[in-house]
């Protein structure tokens, strides 16, 4: 059975000598059978307290790292798993036994020229971040009739639930011809400065270890806002003066970034931060090192403008007086775009805002700042409440090819110029115009993309969950290189055959494709209060930046450094969170907390949320729920998200590379037959009812897509004979229940399906029809019965898309989405397992079946080439879900490592060769 939500899986050891139970020989069965009474119940119990607190026990960064099982002392012996459940006389049939092992009791590596260390965070354990895990080494069997040594026996499926197959190529970089990761960073926005300044010299020095320093995330990039933008207390611009075309009253002094403790301040700290802790010995002493190897140590900065100052921009109708000649303020923008006479060649605003991007870069280097690259546009689709500018992708093309791109080409030929800045659904529209050779100059001038999380409408648990298809989409537009083709038309797609040009050589390998801005919003979990919520927060980074890397993304960079215990300044009241907050209010000054007011003068929302549920706790109780408090007492709030960043951040260096692996389906047991259910991770042989606790991603908006099959809530789908419609069933962060339909459409700009509300003729309907009536197949097609009006065809069933760029690293089955087409392939056919079992799968994939999944499985994994990292290679593990799940991890077919991961639990594990 299951631990109860919330519980840490005990470690408990097993064996002796370093030894997993079955490398016993046989003297553990030789023992008395009287042994396995009230003893074994005494041994269980003193065990399983010691375990818990080996399990436990939080190391430093600086603790002693366990490499290998001779650092340790012998683990206590035990009777086997198999020993457990068997009954060996009429006393131990009788007597009170203990229940069998469910999960493998503790990590173990069967590969003799591999050592793995194991780090954990888990929601069980809150306040136990980045703990380390001890894995032990199986050794050889050495028998003495035996000609050569036996190979460790991982035992698979033999720890009462089964083992999820995490199957890795340590030697196969998906991305291999291309850049590689650049790293994962912050912004540095006028809020972040302000809370900074709010803190003593202690919490400002902490707050730049935390994020750059060796022992903190090492943060390798930085985003700054051109101008103001919302997280500001009010617009500003560096020239404000109308008509100054040549910008010659430009405050080259940067008076409003570079006051003391400011924007500027900040950066040149982190820089200095950075260097120290993660430059090369080899550079710092000036000895050569690897060319071709990206290095480690340089903190990437790149600036985006919200809004070009206000005497540039159009007069919005409605809001700027009727006969205004220019826009009142820098808030609101004029579509197609934001400037005075457009982006034309001969647009004199254009130009002009062009050069400010060149003076910005100027004077910035003039003040110690080196900038890496900037974007075109902060979210140029969105006309936002606060500073904003928008463009088409028409009138961005023109900005960068007449203006932008020849402006830093003469003045800054280094400056990175990434395109678009929005979310992932357009973002192929737009490439599809800029980057295209043969339909405009501007592709000469881009050297990549950058792409938000959100979602883009009103339902804010959606940011992070929507997308990744598409990513994998782009993607195959980038590797359309230098010839014009036609693309085979897909299958399952409705749009006409679509020709892709030539692009420029820079648009391929060269080619920067950057998450440059991600954040939950609204509010803070310090502030709301609730673990669920924030600790959901946590994962979804994971998720998001895991399945990003997969699909070939070079970075990803979360929103606000650092923000107030509610989520600001903001003076559009758009209040979000971050990983760490500033709360001076709770720093110890002299044995007490300091005389400082809950909410300082900057911050002028009104907290529309409710009690600020973080300020109403003991530093202990905060504590407790995984807000340190050692860092409480310096004024920050440092909240699960930044642990959870960590594990992928501190370890996957710059220079890192997305190696291929999924986890796949549990291997069949001896004894399964075609009459019996399939092992899965979450649900053992011969049981019917999925595991994984409830599904948060039965929501509308949610992307269908394909995984192997794990046996969760989250690949279970009922087809409702009365409504003839698929629905899944679910609930929300808050425990809210929720109640989803598949959508009679595809998503115009993802492609797939999504679900939607049950209620509305928005929902699909079919006729569940048999593939074969004659036998007792549960082989159906689902045809649908309500076609849209638009579509080609009349007969639409349900079908497995083809996912973009093969997958990238997780490969064909790691996210195909699912669509409508033709009945007449072998995408339209599906198994419906009985409806209390839920699973809808196909094997219509030649890498083997999957399962129709809502959004993604609960366990996730990515697996890197780390050679800037603590390791040679890294594997991130994240479990979203309520059960504990155990794992086999194999290098292509060879056993490297055996273990279990907690309930909402995330685990890295390092790799290296002995």
């Amino acid at each position: 059975m299951s631990p109860p939500m919330g519980e840490t899986q005990p470690l408990i050891y097993h064996g002796k000598n370093g030894q997993a139970p079955e490398t016993m020989e046989n003297e553990t069965k030789e023992k008395s059978t009287c042994s396995s009474g009230v003893a074994k119940l005494v041994i269980v119990a003193l065990l399983a307290i010691i375990g818990t607190h080996l399990y436990d026990r939080h190391f430093n960064a600086t603790d002693k790292v366990v490499e290998n099982s001779s650092d340790l002392p012998p683990p206590p012996e035990l009777p086997s798993a198999a020993e457990e459940n068997s009954e060996t006389s009429e006393d131990a049939s009788a007597s009170t036994t203990t229940a069998p092992l469910q999960y493998r009791p503790y990590c173990m590596t069967y590969h003799n020229q591999k050592t793995a260390r194991i780090l954990q965070t888990s929601m069980g354990s809150p306040s136990q971040q980045w703990s380390r895990i001890p894995c032990y080494a199986e050794p050889e069997k050495v028998r003495k009739w035996a000609k050569s040594p036996t190979p460790p026996d991982a035992h698979v499926n033999e720890y009462g639930n089964p083992d999820a197959i995490l199957n890795i190529s340590l030697n196969d970089a998906s991305f291999a011809d291309r850049k590689p990761i650049l790293g994962f960073g912050a912004a540095f926005t006028e809020a972040a400065s302000l809370n900074y300044q709010s803190l003593s010299e202690k919490g400002k020095e902490t707050l730049m270890e935390l994020y750059f320093g060796k022992s903190g995330l090492g943060y390798a990039l930085g985003r700054v806002h051109i101008n103001s933008c919302d997280f500001s207390v009010k617009s500003y611009s560096f020239d404000d003066v109308d008509g100054d075309f040549e910008l010659e009253q430009f405050d080259t002094n940067a008076t409003h970034d570079n006051q003391k403790d400011g924007m500027m301040d900040m950066i040149r700290r982190a820089t200095s931060v950075f260097e120290r802790a993660w430059k090369p010995a080899a550079e710092v002493e000036g000895e050569e090192i690897d060319p071709t190897r990206l290095k480690d140590g340089n903190l990437l900065m790149y600036a985006s403008p919200w809004s070009p100052p206000a005497w540039m921009k159009n007069p919005i109708y409605d809001v700027d007086p009727e006969n205004a000649t220019h826009a009142a303020g820098m808030t609101g923008s004029t579509t197609p775009s934001c400037l005075r006479e457009g982006t034309g060649k001969d647009s004199r605003y254009a130009k002009a805002w062009a050069l400010y991007f060149s003076k910005f870069i100027t004077t910035y280097r003039e003040h110690g700042i080196d900038l890496w690259g900037i974007t075109v546009q902060n979210e140029p689709e969105f006309p936002a409440p606060w500073e904003a500018c928008a463009y088409t992708p028409e009138a961005q093309a023109d900005f960068v090819a007449y203006h932008l791109g020849p402006q830093l080409e003469k003045d800054h030929p280094d400056i990175k110029v990434l395109m678009f800045d929005h979310n992932k659904d357009h973002m192929i529209t737009w490439a599809k115009l800029l980057l295209n050779e043969t339909a405009h100059p501007s592709y000469k001038y881009i050297d990549g993309t950058a792409y938000h999380w959100y979602a883009g409408g009103m339902d804010r648990l959606l940011d992070g969950a929507v997308g990744s298809p598409n990513l994998h989409r782009f993607q195959s537009t980038l590797k359309d290189l230098f010839e014009t083709k036609t693309t085979e038309q897909d299958v399952n797609d409705t749009l006409p055959n679509e020709t892709i040009a030539t692009v420029a050589p820079n648009q391929g390998k060269e080619h920067i494709i950057l998450g440059s801005e991600a954040c939950h919003c609204p509010y803070t979990g310090y502030a709301g209060g609730s673990i669920e919520v924030y600790w959901a927060r946590a994962e979804r980074y994971v998720h998001t930046i895991l399945a990003d890397l997969a699909a070939g993304s070079n970075g990803w960079v979360e929103w606000n450094l650092v923000l107030d215990s509610v989520g600001g300044p903001n003076h559009l009241n758009n209040l979000c969170d971050t990983g760490i907050l500033a709360v001076p209010h709770r720093a110890i000054v002299n044995g007490s907390e300091a005389d400082i007011p809950p909410t300082l003068p900057f911050e002028k929302t009104k907290h529309q949320f409710g009690v600020n549920v973080g300020d109403t706790r003991t530093r202990a109780e905060l504590n407790a729920l995984g807000f340190p408090a050692k860092y409480l007492d310096t004024g920050l709030a440092v909240q699960p998200i930044y642990y959870y960043m960590g594990h992928i951040s501190r370890y996957v260096r710059p220079g890192s590379r997305a190696l291929s692996g999924l986890i796949q389906e549990s291997k069949a047991s001896e004894e399964s037959s075609p009459l019996t259910t399939p092992n899965r991770a979450f649900r053992s042989q011969g049981q019917v009812v999925p595991g994984g606790g409830f599904n948060d991603l039965a929501r509308n908006g949610i992307e269908v897509t394909a995984w192997p099959c794990e046996g969760s809530t989250r690949q279970v789908f009922e087809f409702d004979e009365d409504t003839k419609r698929i629905k899944v069933l679910g609930h929300d962060w808050l425990g809210k229940p929720t109640k989803s339909c598949l959508a009679k459409e595809a998503d115009m700009s993802f492609k797939g399906i999504t679900l939607t509300d049950c209620k509305k003729k928005l929902a699909a309907t079919f006729d569940m029809v048999p593939i074969d009536s004659a036998s007792n197949s549960t082989w159906v097609q689902f045809v649908q019965t309500n076609v849209p009006e638009t579509s080609k065809r009349v007969d639409r069933c349900l079908v497995l898309g083809h996912l973009g760029n093969d997958g990238g690293a997780l490969g064909p089955r790691g996210g195909a989405p699912v669509k409508y087409g033709s009945c007449a392939g072998g995408q339209s056919k599906w198994k419906y397992s009985d409806p209390s079992g839920g699973e809808i799968i196909t094997t219509v994939l030649d890498a083997g079946e999957v399962c129709m999944t809502t959004g993604w499985p609960f366990l996730q994994m990515g697996a890197f080439s780390t050679p800037n990292g603590e390791s040679e290679s890294t594997v991130v593990l994240l479990n979203e879900a309520r059960d504990s799940a155990n794992y086999v991890l194999y290098d292509g077919g060879d056993v490297v490592l055996s273990g279990s991961i907690p309930p909402r639990s995330i685990q890295t594990v390092l790799l290296d060769s002995n």
